[in-house]
């Protein structure tokens, strides 16, 4: 024979309960069985709250991965042509110091009676951090005769462009083109024979220069004077 007693709802926290207290009779085998249900509740319970905390935490770690610079490091900005044309820079002359700083105006600079201009430039990445860089041909004049070539190369740092290096390319020199591919500036360039007058150079040659370290590396010397279509192949035979 069972035996019955009274048990409040209140006991098992199963579905909505009424605010007023309210009494069942159940056997005790009831009983048992809901306690059971009760225990059962609160293990499947326990087990979700877990899985939520293992998700909630897996996806604070992916976020943690995503990682912004400090407050004390800048974003290298990669140089475009208008940066190059409209830049502050230091650029070789024929002063008693050797360089000058002067601020370009859409590819154009005056300063201390001198004459400069960025004829080309051409843009792309030469040391591989995947920013572009750039080179620049500057045809600079200090009011002599002379139109004096140099090439500019430029990599992308935290203050901007930054000029790593520089060639003569000779008085009134003519560059037909300049290129970066693949890391690699070629440049396409009329020198002068012996026979040449000055504003008509003749003699074509094809230099290339790579940035290694953060230093320019290529032929020093493009004044020379050589045969017909002389090419100049940088160091470790640049391709």
């Amino acid at each position: 024979m069972t035996t019955s007693r009274k048990v409040l709802l209140s006991d098992y926290e199963v579905g909505d309960k009424d605010t007023t207290a309210q009494t069942l009779h159940v056997d005790s085998e009831e009983v048992n069985a809901l306690r059971e249900c009760k225990e059962q509740m609160k293990t499947t319970f326990g087990k979700l709250s877990f899985s939520c905390a293992v998700a909630i935490c897996a996806a604070v770690s992916t976020l943690a991965i995503v990682t912004l610079p400090s407050k004390g490091e800048q974003a290298i900005a990669p140089i475009s042509e208008a940066s190059l044309l409209n830049g502050l820079c230091n650029v070789p002359t024929v002063s008693e110091a050797g360089s000058e700083t002067v601020q370009f105006k859409a590819g154009k600079a005056e300063w201390n009676g001198c004459t400069g201009e960025l004829v080309k430039t051409a843009i792309g990445d030469l040391n591989g951090d995947g920013i572009n860089d750039g080179a620049a041909i500057f045809v600079y004049n200090s009011g002599g005769s002379g139109y004096f070539t140099y090439l500019l190369v430029f990599v992308a740092s935290e203050k901007g462009a930054q000029l790593i290096g520089d060639r003569s390319l000779g008085d009134r020199s003519r560059a037909n083109s300049l290129k970066i591919s693949k890391g690699t500036i070629t440049l396409d360039l009329l020198g002068h024979r012996s026979g040449d007058g000055a504003s008509l150079p003749t003699l074509k040659r094809l230099a290339k220069f790579k940035v290694r370290k953060n230093q320019l590396v290529g032929p020093d010397n493009l004044q020379l004077i050589g045969p017909d279509n002389l090419q100049l192949i940088g160091p470790d035979n640049l391709q």
